[in-house]
């Protein structure tokens, strides 16, 4: 009796151990602490938002396994250095302003041009539809875009001038720090822009080193410029994005579980995290104007022939930091978008018809396609004669020539469009480009393979597709 009892004692305690197993965490889920660095000040705007939104979504994704260590208000330094130490391990994370996403991520710079967008709604369209093109684009240059929010759409606040007029550019002393993209805007406007790092531009204001400089309203109060400032123009000069970033190998050690939970929830919390930044800057631009700031609005004309210079950079930066087809596609979209037919993206095409691009991107996909047909039969070439030949008679190895990121993601979406095809949830052209047919077939292959229901092409689709390996 006693063994009849002692065995079902020790059923239960066997079947209670595998409901442990079942519920805990994997053994590669150990508690993880990211270390993370911002300029934003702990108490804030971004930083603010960022505990209130960031940390618990973490929390929440990983089941309390990943804690950030968030380094506040440039005690690590500023973006560059950011970047530097992420590159060396000494961080695995930061909250970028514009400058720092754009240099972690040239590509990304596009959303960052002069008079792009008109409003903040086109910018969440573009984010929607193009947000695993960018994260592709940030793996590519060693980092994982965890959520891309918004800095604000910078204005120009001087102490002298009311930039109304181009002359007005020609005089002024313009601090830059943002980047190559926008020293070419201002110099194209006529300015002589002063290069300073962005922790110094307060108190080369003061001074008088500088007297104009762009900036997000948040950050015009928290450094309180705005106390001597006599003018804010109120040209939406640029967008300006702000990113969560962490490096691959960091992004790599969360258990994909963990990782899905992660994206699961991310433009959620994406959205609250912007609505919360919106309404800040709102709010500081309304006080800045109570403290007696002058609010400055060109004339039509006067604001045209601004747009129209520093419009110049969208060609002098294509190619250099950014491909050219990539600011169309942005442009494609944008302008389906204010059609009010935003599911009509083809009509978009510039000069050439739907018809037309794709075989033109056919053509282009399948001369990669031979390129690389013949770059593997002379690597097998090569690896044969080497094995009949002694090694000190062959000739030194020829570094192979690597495909764009920008030819590749375009690949990878034009495969997935033809398997789409194939399986008869795509009825569209092959084009490479993510408009809603393609998110619509996609999710109709998730619902089918039972994936998360995202419409994304990311890398665990395409592993899924067997796209890539």
């Amino acid at each position: 009796m006693r063994a009849k009892t002692l065995g079902r004692w020790m059923i239960v305690v066997f079947l209670a151990a595998l409901l442990v197993l079942a519920v805990a965490p994997p053994a590669s889920a150990a508690k993880m602490a990211f270390k993370v660095a911002t300029l934003a000040p702990k108490d804030l705007g971004w930083a603010v938002s960022f505990q209130k939104y960031v940390t618990p979504w973490v929390q929440r994704s990983t089941n309390d396994q990943v804690v950030f260590k968030v380094y506040w208000g440039g005690v690590m330094g500023n973006d560059n250095d950011y970047l530097r130490k992420m590159r060396i391990g000494q961080l695995q994370g930061a909250g970028l302003s514009g400058q720092g996403s754009t240099t972690a991520c040239p590509e990304f710079s596009v959303v960052g041009l002069p008079f792009l967008f008109n409003s903040f709604e086109e910018v969440d369209y573009i984010r929607a539809m193009m947000f695993s093109t960018f994260d592709y684009f940030f793996s590519e240059n060693g980092y994982k875009l965890m959520l891309w929010i918004d800095q604000d759409f910078d204005l120009f606040y001087s102490t002298k001038y009311r930039f109304d007029r181009l002359d007005d550019f020609k005089a002024a002393k313009i601090v830059t720090w943002y980047g190559p993209q926008e020293a070419a805007m201002l110099k194209a406007l006529g300015a002589s822009p002063i290069p300073i790092a962005v922790t110094d531009i307060p108190a080369s204001k003061r001074s008088g080193v500088i007297d104009t400089n762009i900036a997000p309203a948040i950050w015009q109060v928290g450094s309180q410029l705005y106390t001597i400032d006599r003018y804010v123009n109120t040209m939406k000069i640029r967008y300006s994005p702000a990113t969560v970033v962490l490096t691959n190998a960091a992004w790599g050690q969360i258990p994909e579980a963990y990782q899905e939970k992660l994206l699961e929830s991310q433009a959620d919390v994406q959205k609250k995290y912007c609505a919360d930044i919106r309404r800040d800057n709102e709010r500081c631009f309304k006080a800045m104007l109570d403290y007696g700031v002058q609010k400055v609005t060109p004339s039509p004309e006067a604001q045209a022939a601004i747009q129209k210079r520093a419009m110049k950079v969208y060609d002098d930066m294509s190619g250099s930091m950014y491909p050219v087809e990539l600011l169309q596609e942005v442009k494609k979209y944008l302008a389906a978008f204010r059609k009010g037919k935003p599911e009509s993206l083809k009509a978009a095409t510039p000069r050439q018809s739907p018809r037309a691009e794709s075989a033109a991107d056919k053509a282009r996909l399948a001369e990669m396609a031979r390129a690389q047909a013949a770059a593997d039969a002379a690597q097998k070439k090569a690896a044969a004669e080497a094995k009949a030949e002694p090694a000190a008679a062959q000739p030194a190895a020829q570094p192979e020539k690597k495909v764009s990121a920008w030819a590749e993601r375009k690949r990878q979406i034009m495969e997935v469009q033809k398997m789409l095809k194939g399986m008869g949830y795509y009825d569209d052209d092959v084009d490479g480009v993510i408009g809603p047919n393609t998110r619509k077939g996609v999710m109709q292959y998730q619902k089918a393979k039972g994936l998360p229901q995202t419409g994304v092409i990311d890398r665990k689709l395409l592993l899924h597709m067997g796209v890539i390996k």
